[in-house]
């Protein structure tokens, strides 16, 4: 019976009659995006799970999974429609919120960065702290930048990364 019902469902897959339902579905994108991930071809799982995405528009995993994609092709641009929609939803996810911040930075738009909660939206504490450094030497808040750097440092296993980039921070300034 079973194998009736499988060459039947075949039967109607090839000749059209349920395209209509497969075209809904996003079992095969998703699992297609996986096979891709497996195989180390970023570029055809950011396809797939962009086309999944596109049939599940709410699906907090599908965002993930495109997120994630377009970031291993270095599509910023590209995740980042998705991202901001993460944060609008107020989920949590480190992806989203990099992509957010690395949007925010290359606009060269500090103050927002400045604005974000790094309890909510945060990275993780070396880079939100070296984040928010940079983003006050961009708005020429020195003294700010040094005292973020100074707090980078203090935190265990973090003090040679906050040195070396507060070294670079002086250096750019021409100090």
């Amino acid at each position: 019976m079973k194998r009736h019902l499988r060459s039947w469902a075949l039967a109607l897959t090839l000749t059209g009659v349920a395209a209509p339902v497969a075209a809904q579905s996003i079992a095969g994108p998703y699992l297609a995006g996986r096979q891709a991930i497996k195989s180390s071809d970023f570029e055809k799982a950011a396809e797939f799970f962009t086309m999944a995405l596109a049939r599940d528009t709410r699906n907090a995993g599908l965002m993930e999974d495109t997120i994630l994609s377009q970031i291993g092709v270095g599509a910023i641009a590209r995740a980042l429609p998705v991202a901001r929609l993460v944060e609008a939803s107020n989920m949590r996810s480190q992806a989203a919120h990099m992509v957010v911040s690395t949007a925010l930075l290359k606009e060269e738009n500090y103050a927002a960065f400045l604005e974000r909660d790094p309890q909510a939206l945060g990275i993780g504490p070396l880079v939100d702290g070296l984040l928010k450094a940079w983003a006050q030497v961009g708005i020429g808040d020195m003294e700010a930048a040094r005292t973020t750097f100074d707090e980078v440092a203090e935190q265990q296993g973090l003090r040679g990364f906050a040195l070396y980039h507060q070294a670079m921070a002086y250096a750019s300034v021409g100090d």
